[in-house]
């Protein structure tokens, strides 16, 4: 099929061995991994008596959250977008080139998303994903159980930071914004003796 359609070409193709297994790692624009990836909603099919898929539903706050923080002068996603190449008939790989097939058609989509979709789906409209470079995990071929051990640990080995240090790091940013400012005053107050607040703020 790859040789009838369209697909994209990524070249540079870096590939990790790790004890799960081989996968590659590359950078792809927002807009060409939107053209070929979709995602495998959790839902619960009636038909089978049991529940399918392994993505959660997307947060429209989330999403426009991202949205609006991919078209600041700052933003960045240094962390991969993970997912599957599951048919062999809709992507091939050799010597180091990978190329993947372009479809409007859902059922016909070559890359499934385990891990990173709402900041991919942020893209979707955007006038910045034609020019935002992502980074991209593929695996070759995991199965659904694959998969939902590949989410599971991403989202449970990670540990939240403290909203009061992500408040204190963003202080060091060069960029000043209302939030990194407010924080710089707060502190004032906090640190400075005869403030009214003197060690009183958290």
């Amino acid at each position: 099929m790859i040789d009838n359609y369209e697909t994209i070409t990524i070249n540079n193709i870096i590939e990790v061995e790790q004890p799960i297994g081989k996968f590659l790692v590359a950078k792809v624009k927002a807009s060409e991994l939107l053209k070929i990836s979709y995602r495998d909603e959790r839902t619960f099919n009636k038909d089978l008596s049991k529940y399918t898929g392994t993505q959660r539903t997307l947060k429209p706050n989330k999403l426009k959250s991202i949205k609006e923080f991919i078209e600041t002068r700052d933003a960045t996603f240094p962390n991969t977008i993970i997912g599957t190449l599951s048919d062999a008939s809709l992507y091939r790989y050799e010597n180091g080139v990978l190329k993947i097939v372009i479809s409007d058609d859902i059922n016909e989509k070559a890359f499934q998303i385990i891990d990173g979709q709402h900041r991919l789906w942020g893209f979707e409209n955007s006038p910045v994903a034609k020019d935002f470079d992502l980074l991209v995990t593929f695996f070759l071929n995991a199965d659904v159980e694959d998969q939902a051990y590949i989410f599971s640990i991403i989202n449970t080995t990670q540990t939240k930071l403290e909203p009061s240090l992500v408040s204190d790091l963003a202080e060091l940013s060069r960029i000043t914004t209302p939030e990194n400012c407010v924080h710089s005053i707060a502190k004032v107050f906090n640190n400075r003796e005869g403030s009214p607040w003197y060690n009183a703020i958290k």
